[in-house]
């Protein structure tokens, strides 16, 4: 408690005191309570969403702005908390999602964490049970670049991509004969085919759980953009005569909101990065025990460029090349090294220009300079 005199004088010589009293109470701390410390989640492979509600409610007559995060990427939160945050004695409800349209059957266990109250996190508990496809349907998740596994939010043409699934192909995988580029693959492939937009894929491998196949032309990207053509974005796999249901890449975009447009560079062992696919000048492949010298020019594989302009980066220094890639599936890319990269594993990175002022990063790879 404080406490002040506060003197008021006049011109007569009268003045007059008012004592002022100010309190200052102690604040009130913020609590808030979860309606269930735990949900369970359960269905088949590829499902691409379930569902389920928690309510958050605060309990001591106070303002709080709280925040929500998760530590597994397969849960999917949907806090619109706004600006206003929960007002003293109310509650919001929140939506919890999980999707298991890219994990192999098992259970899985996940914790989703309400911070920004005085009484601490709250924490629920999540558990989520995939079980194995319900029906020998073919059964997918939705495409990836097969050079990057970079998620896909819209279809290329020419693009190589990966689908990651069940009931795809025979159990002993089946390759087409593949030279870069679409000429003489076949739609169909040891009994399975796979359509994008309604049109048949050229197919360049199948097996019980991969696709590796290549958008055709007549697709337009812009379907995930414009509802008119949104059945572009289609996708369905037929195998034994039996249709699976179809997948959308906007699936990516509204469940994730990461998919990319973007190239991706082939690495040496298909996991999307580290040492790239290079040729050094002299032919022979790039390596730790056989870097390319500064100055020299290498060549590098891609997917995804296709009719666009590519420019490359090494040892993030600009690199060229700025040329459009023709028509190919597998894009072949020359560089040169610039004179000033540092010796060693240095990083390798392209982006694509098309249409508009949007770059395009692919993943990072690594090639070896001396």
């Amino acid at each position: 408690i404080y406490t002040i005199n506060l003197t008021f004088a006049s011109s007569s010589s009268v003045s007059q005191v008012v004592p002022v009293q100010f309190s200052v109470l102690p604040r009130i701390p913020s609590a808030i309570s979860i309606s269930t410390p735990s949900l369970d989640f359960a269905g088949p492979q590829f499902t691409p969403d379930l569902a389920k509600s928690i309510t958050i409610a605060e309990t001591a007559g106070t303002f709080v702005q709280p925040s929500i995060s998760a530590d597994q990427p397969w849960i999917i939160l949907e806090p619109r908390f706004g600006a206003t945050g929960i007002a003293p004695g109310s509650s919001i409800t929140t939506v919890i999602e999980v999707n298991g349209s890219y994990l192999y059957p098992g259970t899985r266990t996940g914790t989703v964490t309400i911070n920004g109250a005085d009484n601490g996190p709250q924490k629920v508990a999540i558990r989520f049970t995939v079980n194995p496809p319900s029906s020998n349907a073919p059964a997918f998740w939705s495409p990836v670049n097969a050079a990057s596994y970079q998620l896909l939010n819209n279809p290329w043409p020419d693009e190589i991509i990966s689908l990651f699934g069940a009931n795809l192909g025979p159990e002993t995988g089946a390759a087409a004969d593949f030279d870069g580029s679409t000429t003489g693959l076949p739609t169909s492939l040891n009994g399975t085919t796979l359509r994008i937009g309604g049109i048949a894929a050229p197919l360049i491998y199948v097996q019980a759980g991969q696709i590796n196949a290549i958008v055709p032309h007549g697709v337009n990207p812009r379907c995930n953009i414009d509802p008119t053509i949104s059945a572009d974005c289609m996708l369905t796999v037929e195998r034994a005569g039996i249709t699976s249901s179809p997948v959308s890449w906007s699936d990516i975009k509204s469940t994730f909101g990461v998919g990319k447009r973007a190239p991706g560079i082939f690495t040496l062992d298909f996991s999307g990065s580290g040492p790239a696919v290079a040729i050094n000048p002299d032919g022979t492949l790039n390596s730790l025990a056989n870097p390319a010298p500064r100055g020299g020019v290498i060549w590098f594989f891609a997917s995804g460029a296709t009719g666009t302009s590519v420019f490359a980066s090494i040892d993030d220094l600009r690199a060229g090349t700025g040329g459009i890639i023709e028509g190919t599936a597998l894009n072949r890319i020359p560089v040169q090294i610039p004179d000033s990269a540092r010796s060693g594993a240095v990083p390798l990175k392209i982006w694509t220009l098309f249409g508009d002022r949007n770059n395009y990063v692919s993943n990072e790879a690594t090639i070896e300079v001396r």
